[in-house]
């Protein structure tokens, strides 16, 4: 599938952008912020949205206590930043993680969607990589993979 997206990794902390052109990735950046309402503002710093982009946001799930080392009420911060980035685009789509990577652990699926990028693609990601704290590099990755899916590019890990 091709078409003009914009996919986001979305957290308090750490939100990873991807821009997909004619369905091929041409820019990756994480943006760091401070606090919940920094990290709302960041959106704002791309200007007005453009009609031509969809974006794809990955919007977290409660999972129970057994399942998740989280505290549940941290994905309600994560998602106001997911619904400061929907505000932004034209069409959205929300896609949960169990939807685009399952139970995968991390390492697995950050090397997957490495293997889905075209070389060209492969030389921006590792670009922006060697610009960011390697601890950092899953949210980048992760709106890639958001990015991916939705593209019809990866399947579910």
């Amino acid at each position: 599938m091709k078409g003009n997206v914009i996919a986001i990794d979305p957290s308090v902390s750490c939100t990873g952008r991807a821009r997909f052109r004619d369905g091929a990735l041409d820019e990756v950046s994480i943006h760091l912020a401070r606090d919940l309402s920094e990290a709302c503002a960041i959106p704002s710093l791309y200007g007005r949205a453009s009609g031509s982009y969809a974006y794809v946001i990955e919007l977290p799930r409660a999972y129970s206590a057994t399942r998740s080392k989280a505290d549940p009420n941290d994905l309600i911060a994560v998602a106001a930043v997911a619904g400061a980035w929907a505000a932004r685009g034209c069409a959205v789509r929300f896609i949960a993680p169990s939807e685009w990577k399952g139970q995968a652990p991390k390492n697995i699926c950050a090397a997957r969607v490495r293997l889905s990028l075209e070389p060209a693609e492969v030389v921006i990601l590792d670009r922006e990589l060697a610009k960011m704290t390697k601890h950092l590099h899953h949210n980048a990755l992760d709106a890639i993979g958001v990015g991916l899916f939705h593209l019809g590019r990866f399947a579910r890990c």
